[in-house]
């Protein structure tokens, strides 16, 4: 089964998809301050985010709601990702695998998709203030969307290598911000400052600015490393627009 894994992904591919899973863990921190007290932040920074009310259509939700359940739709969207992965990798295959690899990636892409999608536009337009910020932030589920897009499309027509590339630019925009979280909190633990990432009680844009330049690098590395760079350029080139575009506006 390993041979399959490094057939089908090359290993910088496979060694970001496990530095995804690694830097999942930098969450626990954050939401074990969220189980003692009951709010979202970085603590350790002496940042908390304020609880205010956020409008959803024709309801109000606390700021606290809203990021809780954006949070959890993300490592729900982010968990069911990587189980059909390692169903496609891992199980042998099958009348009954097929089927329910094709059930089970609608049901994906039609039902935790866009409830991943809405919290995550209910976030960046209520409690995000800079427009900087709100590209960065936003450019996210734009890039998630886009490889589900992709990923059906390559199904339909049975093309797996697009197919899992498509998978693969899913899996590590959903990884992005806990990889970056992992970043800082390595300098952090080398006793450099990080306070320059938090602005107005939400986080700086030269934070998101460095979370997408990583993102841009991780993407183009692993493409490159698997010469499938000129297939998977569009998602890469338009990352790195937005990108020009929020340094431009900072």
């Amino acid at each position: 089964m390993t041979a399959r894994v490094f057939q089908l992904f090359s290993k910088t591919q496979v060694f970001f998809i496990v530095l995804g899973l690694v830097a999942q863990l930098s969450f626990f921190d954050t939401l074990r301050y969220y189980f003692e007290r009951g709010v979202w932040g970085y603590p350790r920074l002496g940042w908390v985010i304020p609880e205010k009310v956020v409008t959803f259509g024709l309801f109000e939700l606390s700021s606290i709601a809203v990021i809780t359940l954006h949070a959890a739709t993300s490592f729900l969207l982010y968990a069911v990702v990587l189980g059909q992965l390692g169903i496609m990798l891992f199980m042998r295959p099958s009348d009954t695998k097929t089927r329910f690899h094709r059930l089970f990636g609608r049901t994906i892409a039609f039902v935790f998709l866009p409830i991943f999608a809405l919290f995550a536009l209910v976030l960046n337009s209520q409690m995000i203030q800079s427009t900087a910020n709100q590209l960065l932030f936003g450019v996210i589920p734009v890039l998630v969307t886009w490889g589900f897009v992709q990923a059906i499309f390559a199904a339909r027509q049975h093309e797996q290598t697009r197919h899992l590339d498509a998978i693969y630019l899913i899996i590590i925009c959903l990884n992005a911000a806990a990889i970056t979280r992992l970043c800082m909190g390595m300098l952090y633990g080398m006793g450099l400052s990080t306070t320059f990432l938090m602005q107005n009680h939400e986080p700086a844009a030269i934070g998101a600015i460095l979370r997408t330049f990583l993102l841009i690098v991780i993407l183009s590395g692993s493409y490159l490393s698997c010469d499938r760079f000129k297939d998977n350029y569009k998602p890469i080139l338009f990352l790195s627009v937005v990108w020009g575009v929020a340094i431009w506006l900072v």
